[in-house]
């Protein structure tokens, strides 16, 4: 595909690279979100939720993706489409959730 004006190649979504500013306020957001609705249960569920609302406020247009080891942790994150981008990424145990940003490829 062209692009019209330049003659040059584009790629039909193409990864767009989240600034830092935009990831904080992302990750306070979804924790803020998180804490406001969680009330029993499993966290997976609630975090990615707050994950889609993050994404969604902040126009990021990224899905929620993640695996869990067991029924006990798991990781989700907003899939950029590069598995070392910065993105948003949630860790989550029986006990507990942590929001980070980093890339979900280093959580292997």
């Amino acid at each position: 595909m062209l692009s019209p004006s330049s003659g040059s190649p584009t790629i039909p979504n193409t990864p767009r690279i989240m600034d830092q500013q935009t990831l904080r306020r992302a990750r306070r957001y979804a924790r803020q979100h998180f804490n406001e609705n969680y009330t029993h249960g499993h966290a997976s569920h609630a975090v990615a939720k707050a994950l889609e609302a993050a994404a969604r406020k902040f126009n990021l247009p990224y899905e929620v993706c993640g695996w869990a080891d067991g029924i006990h942790e798991g990781i989700q994150y907003l899939n950029t489409g590069d598995s070392y981008g910065q993105t948003l990424v949630a860790k989550t145990d029986y006990a507990s959730v942590r929001f980070t940003i980093g890339c979900w490829a280093d959580q292997l």
